[in-house]
């Protein structure tokens, strides 16, 4: 993209780059901690969607605060987890952390499931391990009624509702201030292989999509040319580079007097307008803010919690339901070491990189990501045929993977064992979507909305 802004631009990108690198500590952590964000699809016993409406009050309790926008519930808030309301009023999210290590994470969030099953059974329902929901069509009633919902699908067209029937599991990890870059783009290049190992979602609308993670394949149709969903379009240089391809991306929705109203307009033009008709630096930060939280690349540094946000995931089945967590971390744990690991199958470069972590102006004549092509392209046949695909490297994912296995076993707390499941389905080369697919063409819905259902 072109780099020739005006000042107004500059200078607010300037701003908003030294305010983000500053949510960061300076020290890379001694000790890491760990957030997960994880959808769940909740059904009736046959599979359709249940209304999150109806299940709030089996839910409630001393422990949690209720959370409106208006009259409608959207969170019950808790300090060990939280319940909240995602697009689509057939999913619900539990979130948890930040966890010392993954063991006190599993330990709270199944804590939480379990009041969730519970709260479900009066009801004939269910929660599914499982990246979509697996039954219903797509349409804007599946929509919970907030506001700036409609909105954006007035922004972005139909599109948008394919955020209302998926289910993924995202997992923070603790970064410093000179990890954001590396981070952000190694867990952008190494997302294709968490979709290979992890992908659940391929059947939908009562439907075989044909792609093992269905969800990442009907997301990646949203803005697909400005890159807005998976990888983007290119690698980041620096936080200022970053923060302006963000900025170049079209601001969706606006906050007009507290009403979401659709803009489309590149962020850039906005500050431009926003500049002149005197909006305050804070204001106009905000306004980033609000645009760069409906951007939803594979990996994205999160200013507010100072950790890499690792997001291509499906929801996993539930006897595995670590796996995509631990993978997350050990990523982010093994970093370095799976840099080098990768970079050693690179072309030369055509100037030496700095050392990983460390920070450096952006250099036009340097390839730092040599690979980045190569794997983007294999990224749709991960989504497509999951482990079954043709890795753009010999041996990558098992070196990835051992090298993940390594970094939690260096933590000293046995959390490697999160991963076996991992090792058993790269050595089958079968993730669950390749699973459930068999299960669904052979056996029905029923089956599989049974193999899917949250047993405890």
């Amino acid at each position: 993209m072109s780099t020739d802004l005006s000042f107004p631009q500059t200078a607010a990108i300037g701003r908003f780059s030294r305010w983000f690198e500053g949510r960061f500590p300076e020290e890379i952590p001694k000790w890491r901690t760990i957030g997960r964000e994880a959808e769940y699809p909740i059904t009736r016993d046959n599979g359709w969607p249940i209304p999150i409406m109806q299940v709030w009050p089996n839910l409630m309790g001393d422990d949690l605060t209720v959370k409106k926008e208006g009259d409608l519930i959207t969170m019950l808030e808790g300090e060990k987890y939280t319940y909240s309301s995602e697009v689509g009023w057939g999913t619900i999210e539990i979130i948890t952390g930040p966890c010392d290590d993954l063991h006190e994470l599993r330990a709270v969030h199944e804590e939480a499931m379990e009041r969730l099953v519970r709260a479900l059974e009066p009801l004939e329902s269910c929660v599914l391990g499982y990246g979509i929901q697996p039954l219903t069509m797509l349409h804007p009633g599946l929509m919970m009624k907030k506001q700036r919902y409609g909105a954006l699908l007035e922004a972005i067209g139909q599109d948008w509702l394919t955020f209302a029937l998926t289910a993924s599991d995202q997992v923070h990890v603790d970064i410093a201030r000179s990890e954001i870059i590396d981070m952000t783009n190694l867990g952008n290049m190494l997302s294709p292989i968490m979709v290979a190992l992890c992908a659940n979602s391929p059947i939908y609308t009562s439907l075989d999509s044909g792609f093992c993670s269905g969800r990442e394949h009907i997301m990646g149709g949203i803005h697909a040319a400005d890159g807005r969903h998976g990888m983007p379009n290119a690698p980041y240089t620096s936080v200022t580079d970053m923060i302006t391809q963000l900025a170049a991306q079209p601001f969706l929705i606006e906050m007009k007097d507290g009403i979401a109203t659709p803009n489309n307009k590149p962020f850039l033009a906005f500050i431009d307008e926003a500049v002149a008709a005197g909006m305050s630096t804070a204001d106009l930060l905000g306004a980033f803010l609000y645009h760069e939280h409906y951007i939803w690349n594979s990996a994205r540094p999160r200013a507010r919690q100072a950790t890499i946000e690792l997001r291509s995931a499906c929801q996993q089945p539930w006897p595995d339901h670590m796996a995509a967590t631990a993978l997350g971390l050990g990523m982010v744990e093994a970093g370095m070491k799976i840099h080098d690991f990768l970079f050693s199958f690179a072309i030369a470069p055509t100037a030496p990189r700095a050392p990983y972590g460390v920070r450096q102006p952006p250099d036009p004549d340097r390839v730092p990501w040599d690979q980045w092509e190569q794997i983007k392209a294999y990224h749709p046949k991960a989504v497509g045929y999951g482990l079954a695909a043709e890795e753009p490297i010999t041996g990558m994912i098992e070196g990835v993977l051992q090298l993940c296995d390594e970094a939690l076993q260096a933590r000293g707390r046995g959390e490697e064992v999160y991963l076996e499941p991992l090792w058993r389905r790269l050595k089958a080369k079968e993730n669950p979507a390749q699973v459930i697919r068999r299960i669904f063409g052979t056996k029905g819905e029923a089956a599989m909305v049974d193999a899917l259902r949250v047993k405890l």
